[in-house]
């Protein structure tokens, strides 16, 4: 269920809801730390309608499974830093338009 921060969306209620916010709190209990930015993401991916166990950033882990949203976005941003010095930079996809693969384009400094 990847329905990303879009305005137009239906949101769930009722039952759906009811279990993505159950899946938050057992997840946000067995976790551990977040960072404040972190937190204040996964309640928001939830609120769309997304499972905290899927991310905006179509990243997957070594068993081909998504990565949970915290996990995912912890590593977009390491991919980010080791990429900063390189001739070839990566941008991974925005939450705010969906693209097909992990990456949206290929920029060259």
């Amino acid at each position: 269920m990847n329905k990303h921060f879009d305005n137009n969306y239906d949101y769930p209620d009722g039952d759906v809801r009811e279990a993505l916010q159950h899946e938050l709190a057992l997840f946000e209990a067995s976790f551990g730390k977040f960072k404040p930015y972190e937190r204040k993401g996964l309640r928001e991916w939830v609120a769309c309608g997304n499972s905290v166990f899927d991310n905006p950033y179509y990243l997957y882990d070594d068993s081909g499974w998504p990565m949970d949203f915290v996990s995912a976005k912890r590593t977009a941003a390491l991919l980010a830093a080791e990429n900063k010095n390189n001739k070839f930079r990566y941008t991974v996809s925005s939450v705010d338009s969906p693209k097909d693969g992990l990456f949206d384009s290929l920029v060259q400094f």
